[in-house]
């Protein structure tokens, strides 16, 4: 009997899940929810006329630097009370007296080896003319009857008398050691009292009426000035740039402005820079009476450290761009008028610390992205949230 119902059932069951399959409500098509363009800042670029600060520095140097010597040998007989470390002294100011005796002699004696060979060359020509009186007579007297050759000789030892005494004059204006310009004492090396010889150092000093500073400038950089060594108006422009120059004094940081009047015009081998020298006229503000009287005014002293600015000429059409804003050193990344990325490579010509800048490759009114993105793809669509323009 129960062999007979399992047929029946295994149909029953077919049958409730044919039922059930046909019931069953088809399944929804999956929608697949849309993506949105990624959302960008971008910056509606302008062209600008512009000039740049050229940032270097260097070391303030005196530009006449001398060694006192003594010409002859002596004693020192006196020192000027300014030739210390760090005095100032004046111009033709007597620096260093050594003792002038035996100088003096030397003077005298020439004076009447002088006296003695005037006398002598009188003596001759009066005995010339005598001579002239007497052979006037006689066509065929010789120049030795006439004496000639003894006045000759007489002229020739007053003047080698004369010379002598300019010489003994000479060395005995070398007992006064003076100063060759104004200027302020770096060494002394002799006392009072102290034998010295020829060539002997006495000290050293440096002059103060005007110092000098070496900029050293990248060969890069160098174009952007506008300097020119090889125009011809070089030699008559004289100082061609101004360099705004920055010092530390008493914690306090202060300005000075020097002149740019001449290159070294080489190139140096080891760091392949060039050099520009800026003069500073009175440093130590010795000659400006508005420092002499309290004007604020700070000195600049030989030896401190100086950091410079030099004005580049101007430049037209430039673009800024924020140095972030480069990728792989030479792109950036545009939005175009469909707002879809396009890479633009750029050559900028000059960097700061914080922008690129461009004269070229680009137009007024691009659209560059401010907004990094980390794998863009050529063409992406993205979607403007912000609009900046380029300051002007």
């Amino acid at each position: 009997m129960k062999k007979k119902l399992v047929p029946f059932l295994i149909v029953f069951i077919a049958l409730i899940l044919v039922a059930l399959l046909l019931n069953k409500k088809p399944a929804e098509p999956q929608v697949r929810p849309a993506v949105e363009p990624l959302g960008v800042d971008v910056k509606i670029l302008n062209p600008e006329h512009k000039a740049f600060s050229i940032p270097t520095q260097g070391i303030v140097t005196t530009t006449h630097q001398t060694q006192v010597m003594a010409e002859i040998s002596g004693v020192i007989a006196s020192i000027s009370p300014r030739f210390q470390v760090g005095s100032f002294f004046h111009k033709e100011e007597v620096l260093f007296t050594l003792e002038s005796l035996e100088y003096q002699a030397a003077v005298k004696q020439a004076e009447a080896l002088v006296a003695e060979k005037e006398a002598n060359l009188v003596q001759e020509t009066a005995s010339a003319k005598q001579a002239e009186m007497q052979w006037k007579d006689v066509p065929s007297a010789t120049d030795l009857a006439l004496r000639k050759p003894f006045v000759a000789q007489a002229k020739a030892l007053l003047q080698s008398a004369e010379a002598k005494l300019e010489r003994a004059q000479q060395i005995l204006t070398r007992t006064k050691i003076t100063a060759p310009y104004d200027g302020i004492v770096t060494e002394k090396t002799v006392g009072l009292g102290q034998y010295v010889n020829p060539g002997s150092k006495l000290g050293q000093i440096v002059s103060v009426g005007q110092s000098e500073v070496r900029l050293p400038i990248k060969d890069r950089l160098f174009g952007l000035l506008d300097y020119s060594e090889l125009s011809p108006e070089h030699k008559t422009k004289g100082c061609q740039l101004q360099a705004e120059l920055s010092f530390m004094y008493k914690g306090n940081e202060e300005q000075r402005i020097a002149e740019v009047c001449r290159s070294e015009a080489v190139i140096d081998t080891q760091t392949r820079v060039h050099y520009l020298v800026a003069k500073i006229s009175d440093p130590y503000l010795l000659y400006d009476e508005g420092a002499q009287s309290g004007d604020a005014r700070i000195p600049l002293k030989i030896g401190t450290f100086v950091t410079a600015k030099l004005l580049s000429r101007q430049y037209q059409n430039v673009f800024t761009i924020p140095r972030e804003l480069l990728r792989d050193n030479d792109q950036i990344l545009m939005v175009d008028a469909d707002d879809k990325i396009r890479f633009q490579k750029v050559d900028y010509f000059y960097q700061d610390k914080e922008n690129i800048y461009i004269n070229q490759g680009l137009n007024a009114g691009d659209r560059i992205s401010l907004t990094y993105i980390d794998m863009p793809v050529e063409g992406m669509k993205v979607t403007v949230r912000n609009i900046k323009q380029d300051e002007q």
